[in-house]
């Protein structure tokens, strides 16, 4: 009989979760954590990037040299209350996380997926955040609509594929899957062949024609330049490292071990390591 293929992450037998939930995880991280967990600390870090958001856009509000370099086509006022909007949101989500955290604190497995959860969410926050003010950047150099959307279509579209193909590799580590599948394999070369140099080309063009225009100071144009290309470059990357790092390896595994932990019995594997320690 032909066994059936697993296409979910959250399948796994206990065997096979034991190949994501492997020694160097239980000693570096699980037994480590399960030891001390410090909630304020990770609450703490939980918080940080939220809270860092809160201040960059109150320091934003009735900042004139934000809306010139941004080129946010906006009155003041409405820019400021959209940082004022958004700031608040971001110290309601620390509010909730701390309230949360308390709640979970005393549930070791559940705080821990809680815990990578949060920064999933917290890097897709960022994705949004940094996406936004690149779209500003791209209204004021004159680059129209089209260039600016197929760099974003092309960045986005490579990080669906590099989370897809995480996920294919979680996959394989959970169930010893015998092909690695990789999704449009030949299309992701031509892209990074030719799409990119073109896209590059025609910005680096329609930036030289600038100048004819009232493009403002020549530093500020390099700074909106470079911005323009890398702000969404890290906005992407943070994505993929919030779903590669924090959701596919960290939160599967204390998911496992939740699922598991009368097999795992992580209590008694914390007083054997104790005790190896002490001799």
């Amino acid at each position: 009989m032909k066994k059936e293929k697993k296409n979910n992450v959250f399948q796994a037998t206990f065997k096979e979760s034991l190949n994501l939930v492997d020694d160097k995880f239980m000693i570096n991280e699980a037994i480590k954590n399960y030891k001390s967990v410090n909630i304020l600390k990770k609450i703490l870090g939980m918080s940080f990037m939220l809270f860092s958001f809160s201040l960059l856009n109150f320091a934003l509000m009735g900042n004139g040299l934000s809306l010139d370099f941004f080129a946010i086509n906006i009155s003041s006022s409405n820019f400021d209350f959209i940082m004022k909007v958004s700031s608040y949101f971001y110290l309601i989500c620390v509010v909730l996380i701390v309230l949360i955290s308390l709640v979970l604190s005393r549930k070791f497995y559940i705080f821990m997926m809680f815990f990578y959860l949060v920064f999933v969410f917290e890097f897709i926050v960022g994705f949004v955040f940094l996406i936004t003010f690149s779209i500003g950047i791209y209204s004021i150099l004159n680059w129209g609509t089209i260039v600016p959307m197929l760099y974003l279509l092309l960045i986005i579209t490579f990080l669906i594929i590099f989370i897809y193909n995480k996920r294919q590799s979680t996959l394989q580590v959970l169930f010893q899957s015998k092909s690695f599948y990789r999704v449009a394999d030949d299309l992701t070369k031509k892209m990074a062949q030719y799409s990119a140099p073109t896209i590059l080309v025609i910005m680096a063009i329609k930036w030289i024609m600038s100048f004819g225009s009232e493009s403002g100071d020549f530093s500020l144009q390099i700074g909106r330049v470079v911005g323009s290309i890398s702000v969404p470059l890290i906005a992407v990357a943070s994505v993929y490292f919030g779903f590669s790092y924090c959701y596919y390896n960290m939160f599967l595994s204390y998911y496992y071990l939740n699922k598991y932990k009368d097999e795992f019995n992580l209590e008694n594997i914390s007083k054997e390591s104790e005790m190896n320690d002490d001799n």
